[in-house]
């Protein structure tokens, strides 16, 4: 008669206790990771979009000096109008047209291109002095100078703001601002 199998007899695998031990560890690590990981995408795509934002003006402005169309404030909004590939523009109110997160003046331009960044004037006029003022991600939080919000001056017609004051189609950072650290951490 053959021998009766032993109930105690063990069988190859993983206890319990391993498979819990593993997945606490694995827990560990992706509490470390997993932030890691989400704070580069967020911060590749931030990049992305101000390097598309300033392509954009700068090709902008360019044109506008080649062209040699654009000769005063009027002229520069009127050239921004026709020639900058926004998805909403807010020529009244920022706040209550959804341009900006308030609180700002009633009386400050505006678009929002198709890639949810926002441009704003920091004068009530059009582009008088030519400084600007992008938010990367729109409405969206934290909406701090520096975080993901870059000033910029933009050199349409040359002149005394600009780096090099007898050639216009510029973008520059002022050297020393809170701005300067994200311009340069945007093309490294």
């Amino acid at each position: 008669m053959p021998p009766l199998p032993k109930p105690w007899k063990r069988f190859p695998g993983f206890t319990l206790a391993e498979l819990l031990i593993a997945l606490a560890i694995l827990g560990v690590i992706a509490t470390f990771t997993v932030p890691k990981i989400l704070n580069a995408q967020q911060d590749s795509r931030k990049k992305a979009v101000f390097k598309e934002t300033l392509a954009a003006l700068s090709n902008l402005t360019y044109e506008a000096a080649r062209e040699g169309s654009v000769t005063n404030a009027t002229t520069e909004w009127s050239y921004v109008l026709n020639n900058l590939n926004y998805a909403k523009i807010c020529d009244t109110n920022l706040n209550d047209q959804g341009c900006w997160a308030p609180p700002l003046a009633n009386n400050i331009y505006g678009f929002v291109l198709h890639n949810g960044a926002a441009i704003i004037s920091f004068n009530a006029a059009p582009f008088p002095n030519e400084s600007l003022q992008i938010d990367w991600n729109g409405l969206e939080p934290p909406n701090i100078a520096g975080e993901d919000i870059l000033a910029i001056q933009v050199c349409f017609r040359g002149g005394e703001l600009c780096p090099n004051p007898s050639t216009p189609g510029q973008i520059y950072v002022t050297p020393g601002s809170v701005y300067e650290t994200l311009y340069q951490s945007i093309f490294e």
